[in-house]
């Protein structure tokens, strides 16, 4: 099984693993061209309005690396398409299943405030998309703007291809007069949004044009399933303004660490020499065990995956002779947080609720290897989400089984604590947490031997997945459900094409 972590600039970092019978599709027709692209942003109104969009999901054989397998694509492409909308639009996203297996989308870091049974999440809350049926996803983007991504949460269905970018304006964007354009460019084989090479080195590389004396926005995501990579450009500094949706105090950095799902928008100004220069986004080799008993071992995994950053009036042809920064990266880490100041917050300051998980690994009776969240492996329920058996049969979160990892905040005024560790430990150092101007981010790393404190409002009910994003944990059980002010949930009604069967197109 072979995999391909991919970026997205957006830099698309994502991932391929197929088996299912395909049509045999070569070339770049797969391509979403508009990736390679300064952004062309939506109509803006006067007041917030519903963008639509389309997805017609199909399958192909293709060979964005120069290795032919199966791919799923999102009208006929790879990417998929780029979703835009302004602060406090409603998006409305209608999936057509044209697969000859189940689906289902997740809207990465959306808050879905009163509308937790869009979050994607199967099992949690939804039923899958069957084949030949449809959903439309509805949720609005109040209160959220900056870079986020989309993708399939059925199973490790989105390393075959079905997933994007998403990006939410701000007509009040304290940065809009620093850059001229934004640009969105996405293991055995990496990809910069969805060109690259695996063992065939004369595969297309992604090429993003700049002009010299211009400044440019690209917003930077890991889609990848498992490899850690960092990113630079050769010769050029990146001015970070934004992480995860929040805005932070502008910093530069050579080089940016980044894990999967995590996301940056960075500033790059066109300040050199006019010639073709490297993008470079490195897989962290220390962070992808390669033994025989992994997917790794005895692969071609090209863990210097590039593209290229082209001036107008260059002369060298895509094939940049630049020099990679030599920064001393500590690798299967954050960003370091002391960097990481958002310009506004109000952080909590102390938990009203605290719950402890030491995520570990071990074995079922049958020898089958298990992720586990306080000794216990998250076992999914398809044909009953939690969000219907709370909403429709009201059901309690202490009657749910053992098995659905599931933990209930009920205090609707309170603050959730949760603390992570990544092998064992009881206590932590309270003295060492930055509660004044702590970083905002959806996605974070925890360390081997290590630990993260979590805390946040309560105040958006639902139920949400709180897990691990390395796909491969996932799937063995390395999730837990948090049922948040489950009353409250219960008073909001659940739309027909959630609580019912979607309809045949």
């Amino acid at each position: 099984m072979r995999t391909i972590n991919s970026f997205l600039l957006i830099l698309l970092l994502g991932v391929f693993v197929s088996s299912m019978p395909v049509t045999e599709k070569r070339g770049d027709s797969c391509y979403n061209n508009e990736i390679f692209s300064p952004l062309v942003l939506p109509e803006k109104t006067n007041s917030p309005t519903t963008r639509k969009y389309t997805f017609k999901l199909s399958q192909t054989t293709w060979a964005p690396d120069g290795y032919s397998s199966a791919v799923s694509l999102v009208n006929s492409q790879y990417p998929g398409p780029i979703l835009q909308a302004y602060k406090g639009d409603t998006f409305s996203i209608t999936v057509e299943n044209d697969l000859p297996v189940e689906t289902s989308f997740h809207w990465h870091g959306m808050f879905q405030r009163g509308t937790s049974w869009f979050d994607g999440v199967p099992a949690v809350s939804e039923c899958t998309i069957a084949p030949g049926s449809s959903l439309t996803y509805e949720f609005s983007t109040e209160g959220q703007v900056g870079t986020y991504w989309w993708h399939s949460h059925y199973m490790a269905q989105y390393i075959d291809g079905l997933l994007g970018p998403m990006i939410i304006h701000d007509s009040e964007d304290p940065n809009l007069k620093d850059y001229d354009y934004d640009y969105v460019p996405i293991p055995d084989s990496g990809l910069i949004s969805g060109k690259g090479q695996y063992s065939d080195k004369n595969s297309e590389l992604a090429t993003y044009k700049v002009q010299k004396g211009k400044k440019y926005r690209f917003r930077v995501v890991n889609t990848g399933a498992y490899a850690f990579y960092t990113f630079s450009i050769d010769g050029h500094k990146m001015k970070v303004i934004e992480v995860e949706g929040t805005y932070v105090e502008p910093f530069e950095v050579t080089t940016l660490p980044l894990h999967i799902a995590q996301r940056y928008s960075v500033i790059v100004e066109a300040d050199q020499d006019e010639k073709d220069y490297w993008i470079r986004a490195t897989m962290s080799s220390e962070c992808l065990p390669s033994d025989n008993l992994t997917i790794n071992h005895d692969s071609k995994i090209n863990y210097n995956v590039t593209a290229i950053l082209s001036y107008e009036g260059s002369s060298s042809g895509g094939s940049p002779d630049s020099q990679a920064y030599t920064d001393d990266v500590t690798p299967c880490r954050n960003l370091d947080s002391k960097l990481i100041k958002p310009l506004t917050a109000n952080p909590p300051k102390d938990a009203t609720q605290s719950i402890s998980y030491t995520v570990s690994f071990g074995a079922s009776p049958e020898g089958v290897v298990e992720a586990l969240m306080n000794n216990s492996t998250y076992v999914p329920d398809y044909n009953n989400p939690t969000t219907q058996k709370i909403m429709t049969e009201n059901m309690e979160v202490k009657d749910l089984s053992s098995s659905q990892n599931a933990v209930g905040l009920n205090d609707d005024k309170g603050v959730a604590e949760i603390v992570v560790w990544n092998g064992t430990g009881t206590t932590y150092d309270k003295s060492s947490l930055n509660t004044d101007n702590p970083p905002i981010r959806d996605t974070t790393v925890v360390p081997s031997w290590g630990w993260s404190v979590i805390r946040f409002n309560i105040d958006n009910p639902g139920v949400w997945v709180f897990h691990c994003h390395i796909e491969w944990h996932i799937q063995i059980g390395m999730l837990a459900q948090l049922v948040e002010l489950p009353d409250q949930l219960k008073s909001q009604k659940l739309p027909d094409s959630i609580a019912g069967h979607s309809k045949i197109f």
